[in-house]
């Protein structure tokens, strides 16, 4: 779990998303603080950057997707089939109108967005499950009295301080943008305005949701002392992402708190985390599951698709955000696509922890009384060895005192 498998990305097999990944966060990186120099007249900054990534990274995915391609294996024909097929696609588009190619690019911005937050949220949610639930069993293993007070710490701190953060971070970046997602929207998409105004009380909701379902299995002899980690975890992830659908990452008119450049380092380094989280599962055992239940597309190229999102999402993040579509802020659209997404998943992922919980304790016990039969049947073991040699040095002494008399 974790970062683990990232260093896979140095075997010689996967050397190609090692160094398109390096030019994703080498992109990320003058996007996020604006830099940019100028070399024989040109500017180099993020999107100068992007442009031949995000040629390359399609090029890849039509490869992955469409023809099947081994891209650990990448041949010349392969290439240009891909090349081909890409361009093909290119011309076609070119005669359907720049209203149309407007249309197309916005949607393609909606859908990288909608995926790269899907992708990334799955394994990030599952990374915080993973991670609160060996925590919580390397407490379950301590002393009675030490587990029985850390684990109920951490379930009531953990769940209280997640409700506490998400409602301190929604209210602070709600308010600043509130006046904004007015303006963008049309009267017929209203709607869309009060769902993103009413998403820290959602999150909110769901945690105190979850949690009540947890406190009934209290009373079944389970203390899902877990999700205090996994709701700190999912609360901090959950403010990242407000903080950047709300304000695009700019928190200058937030709060004098959060008006400092250690918060745009912050925000930039947990985006790198999310991502490379993300990777290191598409590259290492997670990969090999995912291919034997979605038979129909590779881990190859779901990881070259998480990478052409992601470019895709900041490319078009520059590009179209003062744009309209449906007589709507595109920005306006992209909130509601992240939270629409984030919500379910929070609790789809809490039930399932919840529910395969018992399963867990029930393998705990196991595992336990396994040691304390093991530890019981050393300690026997150990007796009647110690019983057997001093037998045997009892005989030896009797037969060496018998040999004495006989002299």
């Amino acid at each position: 779990m974790g970062f683990k498998d990232l260093k896979k990305l140095v075997q010689k097999e996967n050397l190609l998303f090692l160094f398109l990944i390096l030019w994703l966060i080498l992109g990320l990186t003058f996007l996020q603080f604006n830099l940019s120099f100028t070399v024989l007249g040109v500017i180099i900054d993020g999107i100068f950057i992007y442009y031949p990534l995000l040629i390359i990274c399609t090029i890849l995915f039509v490869i992955a997707f469409f023809f099947r391609g081994d891209l650990k294996k990448l041949n010349v024909r392969t290439i240009l089939k891909g090349i081909v097929l890409l361009l093909t696609m290119a011309i076609m588009l070119m005669f359907l109108g720049l209203e149309v190619l407007l249309a197309i690019a916005y949607g393609a911005f909606i859908v990288s967005t909608i995926f790269y937050i899907f992708i990334t949220a799955t394994f990030t949610m599952y990374y915080c499950y993973h991670y609160g639930i060996m925590l919580d069993d390397t407490l379950y293993k301590a002393p009675k009295p030490i587990s029985f007070l850390v684990r109920w710490g951490i379930f009531l701190c953990g769940t209280l301080g997640a409700i506490l953060l998400v409602y301190y971070i929604g209210d602070i970046s709600l308010g600043a943008a509130e006046n904004d997602l007015r303006i963008a929207v049309s009267e017929q998409l209203s709607f869309l305005v009060d769902f993103v105004l009413y998403v820290p009380i959602v999150i909110i909701a769901v945690i105190i949701g979850l949690l009540f379902i947890a406190v009934i299995y209290i009373f079944k002899g389970k203390l899902n002392a877990w999700l205090g980690i996994f709701f700190l975890s999912i609360s901090i992830y959950a403010s990242f992402l407000m903080i950047k659908a709300f304000l695009g990452g700019d928190v200058t008119s937030i709060s004098p708190l959060l008006d400092t450049p250690y918060t745009y380092i912050i925000l930039f380094i947990f985006d790198i985390i999310v991502l490379l989280i993300t990777i290191s599962n598409l590259i290492g055992k997670k990969a090999e599951l995912i291919t034997q239940k979605i038979k129909f597309i590779k881990p190859d190229a779901i990881l070259i698709f998480l990478i052409l999102c992601k470019v895709a999402f900041e490319f078009a993040n520059s590009q179209f955000l003062d744009r309209q579509l449906l007589n709507t802020n595109v920005e306006l659209l992209k909130y509601t696509g992240v939270f629409g997404l984030f919500i379910p998943l929070l609790l789809i992922a809490g039930l399932y922890g919840i529910f395969s919980y018992g399963k867990l304790k029930e393998r705990r016990k196991r595992v336990l009384e396994k040691k304390k039969s093991e530890k019981k049947f050393n300690k026997s073991a150990a007796k009647a060895r110690k019983e057997k040699e001093n037998a045997q040095k009892k005989a030896e002494k009797e037969a060496a005192r018998k040999k004495f008399k006989e002299y």
